[in-house]
């Protein structure tokens, strides 16, 4: 018998009552339609370069109508620490994104899922085909033509691409 998925749930980027019932959407569909363990992380990225790792594993019972009217999010979130330049108590930046791919094995994830407000906000508005990117070390959305059409270089020895692969995340050339 294989072994049961393991998935872990994140957000960041902001607050929202949606964030609840997108947490909620997830762990429903993954236990119920596909017997997957789901683990919310909490404070973001923060959560996956603690240790132990901020985690807790999520049951159906949990999504009660009370969460799903709160405020926020109940997985808590952080839009701050850029896990590529992380600024240290001395001023410096530090790169933790390795921490963050060791929470990732601590866990025993098959998938990381992060879920955004900015996505969140633009279902809310009726806003549709568009695409959220990650440009410029900020999360901002284009038209989805323009993320087709545009092509945008990535440095194949940066953190971005190291941080995939040690999750990984297939990036079609291996």
């Amino acid at each position: 018998m294989a072994k049961a998925k393991r998935i872990g749930v994140l957000t960041s980027g902001g607050d929202c009552a949606g964030l609840n019932a997108a947490i909620r959407a997830v762990t429903f569909r993954a236990i119920d339609g596909y017997g997957w363990q789901v683990f919310g992380i909490r404070q973001g990225t923060h959560g996956l370069m603690k240790r132990p790792v901020d985690a807790e594993e999520l049951s159906l019972q949990l999504f009660t109508g009370n969460i799903l009217r709160m405020g926020g999010t109940i997985l808590g979130t952080v839009n701050s620490g850029d896990p590529f330049a992380f600024p240290t108590p001395d001023g410096m930046l530090k790169d933790r994104s390795d921490e963050i791919i060791e929470g990732y094995h601590q866990l025993g994830l098959n998938a990381l899922i992060g879920i955004g407000v900015r996505a969140v906000d633009l279902v809310a508005a009726d806003t549709f085909d568009r695409l959220v990117v990650w440009s410029n070390r900020s999360c901002t959305d284009v038209p989805l033509e323009d993320g087709i059409e545009t092509s945008h270089g990535v440095d194949p020895d940066g953190s971005l691409v190291h941080t995939a692969r040690g999750l990984g995340i297939y990036l079609g050339d291996t």
